[in-house]
């Protein structure tokens, strides 16, 4: 299945930013968000596994549905508070809650990952509230920020990459991490304190993301050890959905600067970037170049 067009992505958008304009708020059972990417990929209503159909460029994304990816399957949701998932290659994910008030800017967003990955990107919700991610054995809260977080149904892995707080915590514990480029694995008896990711590992994280990285061998519950890791990602990857300023708190690498308009991203940015000109035209003349004199004045009597 070949990626979206410029023009699918640019209608999806709009699909989305009328339908946040146009309702106050988006309770459960009423659309939650919007597909802008997808390969490979399937949804079915939760508890009629086998009733699926496939997940396609613009599809209304509603709470209660699960959503299913093969080994080479991407999916990514635009939701209506702004805040976006995208769901990495053979993984299940179900959407438990969404709820969304625009006039006060919150709301809440909860949902289960049953095997495989997703990255959580944070919006208006997860600047009051946090994102919730259910595991097998964890459960991890991501306030006003990005984070990946994997799972094989017995173990638990997430990695903090940019905002507020991440928090894992499960029975026998709890760790919050504020570091990027931190991470914390889960068990059913434990929960690690942080560790900082190697940039190899992370490359591996962020490169399942996009279409056509990296799929998950060996199916769901691999961990990023076991992916070989892609070519190094370029500067720019990470987007910002924070206004706190630059320091120890922010990613190594620049921020692009909205979520539409990335160009290293192969499902969003790619498509985007080409209905910008990058060279100037050849009708542009240079401007006019004022006259120096090189020579002193005569002087005459």
């Amino acid at each position: 299945m070949a990626p979206a067009d410029s023009t699918d992505w640019i209608f999806a958008a709009l699909a989305l930013t009328t339908a946040v304009t146009s309702t106050a708020s988006a309770m459960e059972g009423s659309q939650a968000g919007v597909v802008t990417g997808a390969l490979a990929s399937t949804r079915a209503v939760t508890g009629a596994p086998t009733d699926t159909t496939a997940v396609v460029l613009g599809d209304a994304v509603r709470a209660g549905e699960e959503l299913r990816t093969g080994p080479d399957g991407v999916i990514h949701i635009l939701f209506m508070d702004q805040s976006s998932i995208t769901l990495g290659p053979n993984s299940v994910l179900v959407l438990d809650t969404f709820t969304h008030d625009e006039a006060s800017r919150s709301g809440k967003i909860a949902m289960t990952l049953h095997g495989g990955s997703v990255r959580v990107v944070g919006g208006a919700n997860s600047k009051v509230n946090e994102t919730v991610v259910r595991t097998p054995d964890a459960t991890i809260g991501i306030l006003g920020g990005i984070s990946i977080v994997e799972t094989g149904g017995q173990q638990t892995s997430a990695t903090f990459l940019f905002g507020q707080s991440m928090r894992v915590s499960n029975g026998s514990g709890s760790e919050t991490v504020t570091r990027p480029g931190f991470s914390v694995s889960s068990t059913s008896n434990q929960v690690t304190s942080p560790q900082r990711t190697p940039p190899q590992q992370l490359s591996s994280l962020t490169g399942r993301f996009e279409a056509g990285g990296p799929s998950a061998a060996g199916g769901s519950g691999s961990t990023a050890t076991q992916v070989p890791p892609p070519p190094p990602p370029p500067p720019n990857q990470l987007i910002s959905v924070s206004d706190r300023p630059g320091g120890q708190s922010s990613p190594p690498t620049s921020l692009a600067p909205d979520r539409l308009s990335s160009p290293t991203s192969a499902l969003v940015g790619g498509a985007m970037a080409r209905s910008r000109p990058d060279t100037v035209s050849a009708l542009d003349t240079p401007p006019p170049v004022n006259t120096v004199r090189t020579q002193p004045p005569v002087v005459t009597s």
